[in-house]
C-alpha cells in the first residue's frame, strides 16, 4: 500500500492547489476593476517585486503616492474578496 501512496499526490496538496487557482481567478477579476495605472502599480509591486522608488520613477509619481495608492488598492481588494466570501 505504501508503494501506491507514494505515487498519489497528497489530497491536501490537491485541495490547496485548487484553492490557489480559484483565488488567482478571483484576484484576476479584481484587477480588471482597477484603472490601468492602479493595475500597473499593483503588478509592479506584487508580481515583479519592484520597490516603491522603482514604481515611483516608472509612474512619474512620488514614493508616498505609491504607498497611498497601494494601501487603497489593498483595501479595495480586501473588500472585493470579502464580498465574494473569499477569505485569505
Amino acid at each position: 500500500m505504501q508503494e501506491i501512496e507514494d505515487c498519489i499526490a497528497d489530497r491536501k496538496t490537491i485541495e490547496d492547489e485548487v484553492g490557489a487557482r480559484e483565488l488567482a481567478r478571483v484576484i484576476e477579476r479584481f484587477l480588471d476593476t482597477l484603472t490601468k495605472k492602479e493595475r500597473v502599480i499593483f503588478m509592479r509591486r506584487y508580481a515583479y517585486m519592484d520597490t516603491y522608488a522603482d514604481i515611483a520613477r516608472r509612474m512619474g509619481i512620488s514614493e508616498k503616492n505609491v504607498s497611498v495608492r497601494l494601501t487603497l488598492i489593498r483595501q479595495k481588494m480586501k473588500k472585493y474578496l470579502m464580498e465574494r466570501e473569499v477569505f485569505i
